[in-house]
């Protein structure tokens, strides 16, 4: 051989030897790469297997927290369910409570109303009555003896208080059937002109009712006033005092009473 060939020739192995070096560096680091890879996989598998876990039981315990949060909402919601049911109500309470003091404030009204018309109906009784017991007390009539009356005029008499007298005396006339009548005007202090007329006309309006009237303390005033009347004054029947009528009337009424008188 030649020693070009051979140059030749160990050239070629040392080039091979680099190569199958360089080769198997190659495969060296590849399989190290491919361990490392393989156990970065593998802990990588290891990290997902514990994220799934960890996946899992955080989703069990959200799933845990949404049941008990819905289990609290649903509580929650059936007491404001509740709640709205209980206000509902409260407020038809309420409202029908508001018509039902509408309805008792307008009967109160009503009654109010009523009560005002009956008590200003028993006030106007009661001022009727009190003006009649006035009128009597004004013109008080007294039973002397059965049949027998006395009534005394007193104070300032006027048209409308002679009318009232009158009125009184008639009256007590029917209801006593009297015959005998003592008007005493010994009391009398005023007497208004138009008055005196009434006077008269309480004699012939008793006269007509079966019962005849005797005057006694007749003023001065009041004779006068029937003096200047242009009427038939025949009929009355006056004395000067109360004392005089009244021995008058015992003796219409008690003949006995007149015999002793007599026989004094």
């Amino acid at each position: 051989m030649c020693p070009e060939t051979e140059l030749d020739m160990q050239t070629q192995l040392h080039r091979t030897q680099r190569e199958a070096a360089y080769y198997r560096k190659l495969a060296q680091d590849c399989g190290e790469r491919r361990l490392k890879e393989s156990e970065d996989l593998s802990r990588l598998i290891d990290q997902l297997r514990q994220t799934e876990r960890e996946l899992a039981q955080a989703r069990d315990e959200l799933e845990q927290r949404v049941a008990e949060r819905t289990t609290e909402l649903a509580a929650t919601n059936d007491r404001l369910l509740q709640e709205i049911q209980e206000r509902q109500q409260i407020a038809d309470e309420l409202a029908q409570a508001h018509t039902d003091l509408q309805q008792s404030h307008g009967e109160l009204e009503h009654e109010r109303a009523m009560l005002e018309i009956r008590v200003q109906q028993r006030t106007e009784e009661i001022m009727q009555m009190q003006q009649e017991r006035v009128r009597e007390l004004a013109a008080p009539l007294i039973p002397l003896f059965e049949q027998v009356l006395l009534m005394p005029w007193i104070g300032t008499i006027d048209p409308e208080r002679a009318a009232q007298m009158q009125a009184t005396l008639l009256r007590g006339v029917q209801t006593h059937r009297a015959t005998l009548v003592l008007l005493d005007l010994t009391g009398v202090h005023v007497i208004d002109p138009p008055a005196i007329p009434v006077l008269l006309q309480v004699v012939q309006a008793t006269r007509l009712l079966g019962a005849q009237i005797i005057l006694t303390g007749i003023p001065p005033r009041i004779a006068e006033g029937l003096i200047q009347l242009d009427t038939d004054r025949r009929g009355i029947v006056s004395r000067a005092t109360l004392q005089a009528g009244l021995t008058e009337v015992l003796q219409r009424t008690h003949p006995a009473y007149s015999s002793r008188r007599n026989g004094r």
